[in-house]
Formats: C-alpha cells, structure tokens, sequence
C-alpha cells in the first residue's frame, strides 16, 4: 500500500533513493519547502471556511491572501519548482485564489514525479486532495488521477485502482466526459501491466471516445498513446502508427509532448526497418529541443538510425550530444539506456568506442542497480571482447497504406522543420493537467 507520509518523512525516503545529484537535492528541497507552506495555507483556509461542503459541486473561489501570494511565486522562482524560471509562460503571473494555487501545486508535484520523488509528490497531493472541496469540481478529479498516478509508478497497483474508481464515480457524478476518460486510461494502463491487452485495448477505446466529445485534447492524446502501445504489442504497427499520429497531432502546441510522440513514432519507424523515416522523426523531435528525460532515449534511437543509414557525421554528432548528458545523474537510467543504445550503433563501426561507452553505462548501472539494463550492456560488452560486429541491417516489415501515409507524413514533418512551421510570437502552450 502507498500510504500517503509527511512531507518531511516523503523527503527522506525519496533523498534515499535518488541520485545525490545538486540539482536533485534542490528540487527536493524546494518541494519540501512548498508542501510545508502549502499546508499552512490549506490550514487556514480551512479555518476561514468551516466545515467543507457535502455536495459534489463546485465551491466558491476561495482568495489568498496578498501575502501567500508573494510568497508561493518567490520559493516556485527562487527553487525552479517549474523548471528553468528564465523561460517563459512557466510561473503564472498570478496565483490569486485556492483553485490556482491548488493548479499550481499539481505543476509542482508533477515535476517532483518526474524526477523520480514519488513519496513527496504522493504526499504533496493528498495534501491537496484534504482540501479539495475549496476546488472546482473537476479539478477534484484530476489531483485524484495524478495521485492515481503516481501509485502506480511506484507499482502501488491496489492502491492506484482505488483510485481511479473514485475518479470514475466522480466522472458519473459530475457526467465529466474528461474525469470518465482520465478513470479509463487508468484501468487500461493497468490491465496492461497485468497483460490482459484486450481488456486495455477497450479502456483505451472507450477513453478516445469520452475525451473526443469533453473536448478533453491532452487525456485524448494520452487515450492515443495507449491505443498505439497496444497495436504494436500485437504486432499491428499500421494501426500503432495510425494511434501514435493522431497522438502527435493532439499533442500541436506543446513542444515537449510533440517530441515525445514523435519520437515514440520514429521508434515504431525504426522498429518496421523504415530507418530513413525513424532518423527524419527522431530529428523532428530533437528539433522541439524537449528535456533530458525524453532527449537521451530520442538520442539514442537517432545514433542507431544514423548507423544503420551510414550517416557516420550524424552518429558522431550524437555520441557528443548523449556523451555531454554524462555528469548528471539526475538522469542515471536514462544516461545509461542512451549509452546501450549508442554502443549498439558504435559497434558495427567502431568497437573501441563502443565498449567505452559500454563501460561508462556499467558505471551507472551498478551504481543505481539498474539491473536489467546492466545485464544488456555486459551481454553487448562480451560481444565486443569477442570481436564480434553487430549488423544494423534489419529487413524492411510490411506496413499497411495507412501506416506507410504515417511514415511518409513523419519524413515531411522533418523536412519541412519545426521552427518554420512556428507562427510569430511561438505556439501557444496547451493546457496539461
């Protein structure tokens, strides 16, 4: 069970665990450092209401006061809670109320997610969730899902189905298509994990089609991905293909969800032998200029591409690229899977590159205990102890009209560049919850 702790306590346990990264350290920090002022926000507001509403609808607004104000932009700011405080759009101009703030401190627990602090960001949401009367309805909903979430990340299976069943009821209550749709990726993410891939494929299904009429595009996007995963699965990549399109086109106006997908359509690329339309979305991707945790796989896959297409000057490019990433373990799993996957593209060209950056993964993976990853990397190192060259060459697998449109779609999508195809002033960022 994935019980909820302090925040203090949530900060220890995740201090254990994570790399001892300076740019981890303080982003535990601040997360830690925010919780504890959001509770003593969540304290008083609660004070100043009384007792919380009984019906489901949404409260009334509720304002904070000018001072908690200042004082939640300063700590987001001064600790980067939202990443790199120079770039724009990511601290809101202002936090007003308790639904902003309760907005703002998803964002947060959200980033705490991502770095792998699954104990301070569960505990940062159920703070949240005590007070989730002072939210608007939905919004109830969406701290329930990310909780959600993030027990399954941490493979609190039981405890993330609870969950999303509460956010399935909630859905029926409110008859919110998006909180319906939100329950239903949860359930397939799930009976994925169990391998019943039918039963996912209809939660999936029936996820598109409830998010499709909320109008919910980001949970769609998501309903995608989850359609694609499955396809290739089966072995059905034209219809992966078809899924991880419609994703990449949901995910219009948010770079970083754009690289993601196209990436993950370069991999299916990749994966049907069609390396020249895996290399052109991996350098769509690249070109959205995304962060580390989706750079380093995308990185990787590219190296591999480029080795396969003889592109010698673009292997090189990326070993530099990936080669720059190594000194910040703040991404240990990811540094260590880019470099298996650059070692992989070095050896059928250059074995004595390719077993150093064989060494420099098993560094990391013993280190973190990365064992499956460790196991490929001595596997690969033997190989090359043994002189052994690995073929790139893999023969093309017959993909459907509509895959193979896919496939041409993702060569113009690189051809055409990403930062051409940007109206003036950039794109608008879409709303992620």
């Amino acid at each position: 069970m994935f019980v909820p702790q302090p925040a203090f306590v949530a900060y220890r346990r995740d201090s254990e665990r994570l790399p001892h990264a300076p740019a981890v350290e303080g982003l535990l920090v601040g997360v830690l450092t925010f919780a504890r002022l959001f509770e003593s926000i969540a304290a008083q507001a609660t004070a100043s209401r009384g007792e919380p509403e009984a019906e489901p609808g949404d409260a009334p607004d509720l304002p904070l006061d000018v001072a908690h104000e200042q004082t939640v932009r300063t700590l987001v700011y001064e600790h980067e809670l939202l990443g790199d405080a120079t770039r724009g759009g990511q601290i809101p101009a202002r936090v007003r109320t308790f639904a902003e703030l309760g907005a703002l401190t998803r964002r947060i627990a959200n980033r705490a997610e991502q770095a792998g602090a699954l104990d301070l960001a569960n505990s940062l949401l159920f703070e949240l969730e005590r007070v989730s009367d002072r939210l608007p309805a939905v919004e109830r909903g969406r701290v329930l899902a990310q909780r959600a979430r993030v027990a399954r990340k941490a493979n609190a299976h039981e405890a993330a189905l609870e969950l999303y069943k509460r956010v399935a009821t909630l859905g029926r209550t409110l008859d919110s298509g998006e909180l319906r749709a939100r329950a239903r990726i949860g359930f397939g993410v799930l009976a994925q994990f169990r391998g019943n891939l039918p039963l996912a494929a209809r939660h999936f299904l029936t996820a598109a089609r409830d998010a499709k009429r909320a109008g919910a595009v980001d949970v769609l996007r998501l309903a995608h991905y989850g359609q694609m995963s499955i396809a290739a699965r089966r072995g059905d990549f034209s219809s992966a293909l078809v899924h991880g399109w419609h994703a990449f086109r949901d995910a219009v106006g948010n770079s970083e969800a754009e690289a993601d997908m196209l990436a993950n359509l370069a991999q299916l690329a990749f994966d049907v032998g069609r390396t020249d339309a895996a290399l052109a979305g991996f350098t769509a991707a690249l070109a959205r200029r995304p962060g580390p945790r989706i750079a380093l796989p995308t990185l990787g896959g590219a190296a591999r591409a480029a080795a396969t297409l003889g592109r010698g000057d673009l292997l090189e490019r990326y070993a530099r690229e990936i080669d720059a990433y190594c000194t910040d373990e703040r991404f240990a799993y990811s540094i260590a899977s880019a470099l298996l996957e650059l070692a992989l593209a070095l050896s059928s060209q250059d074995i004595a590159a390719a077993h150093d950056r064989v060494t420099a993964g098993l560094l990391l993976t013993a280190k973190h205990g990365f064992h499956e990853v460790d196991f490929k990397l001595r596997e690969l190192g033997e190989q090359l102890a043994a002189g052994s060259r690995r073929s790139t060459h893999a023969d093309p697998l017959h993909v459907a009209p509509r895959g193979e449109t896919v496939l041409r779609d993702l060569i113009r999508e690189a051809e055409a560049g990403y930062m051409e195809q940007q109206p003036r002033g950039g794109r608008a960022a879409m709303a992620v919850h």
